[in-house]
């Protein structure tokens, strides 16, 4: 009976053994299964995180995408101000140009002209000399034939006064 009993006993012993080793094997399976979970919980975040972090990179890229468009457009718009403001430029740097150049063909129309009415005036002022030079001759000569008229009724009357002292 004593082996009964310590076969019992035994028996027993590997019941609770075996009841504690499946609750153990429960136990570290549900650890496992927790740890997976924990485990899978980790991956997830990771996971999110790792989308995330693409995404605002993403996002980042789009930003920067749309600054450098910006930037190729407002330096298109400025390269295309920067063209007509040198059209302008030529074209008032052209306009000044002509406008010296005609104030530059009026200057010489000026001269020439101011040169022709000098001549004129010089000519007018030649032909006055002349036509005075001219004048004073013949007022000169007449002068002379009037001196010379004098003199020659100077010299008859002093003639006929001698004749006239020399009759008496």
């Amino acid at each position: 009976m004593n082996q009964l009993v310590l076969y019992a006993k035994c028996a027993c012993i590997r019941d609770k053994q075996l009841i504690e080793h499946h609750e153990i094997e429960k136990q570290r399976k549900e650890e496992e299964k927790l740890m997976d979970k924990m485990m899978e919980l980790e991956r997830l975040r990771c996971l999110k995180m790792h989308a995330e972090r693409e995404e605002k990179r993403n996002q980042i890229q789009k930003a920067g995408a749309l600054i450098v468009v910006d930037q190729i457009k407002e330096r298109g718009f400025q390269r295309q101000m920067d063209i007509e403001e040198k059209l302008k430029e030529q074209e008032l740097l052209k306009k000044q140009a002509k406008e010296l150049e005609n104030l530059e063909i009026r200057q010489s129309e000026m001269k020439i002209n101011r040169a022709i009415q000098l001549r004129k005036e010089i000519e007018t002022a030649n032909k006055e000399s002349i036509i005075n030079k001219m004048k004073k001759k013949e007022e000169d000569l007449e002068m002379d034939k009037k001196i010379m008229e004098y003199i020659k009724l100077k010299a008859e009357r002093d003639e006929q006064l001698l004749k006239d002292q020399k009759l008496f």
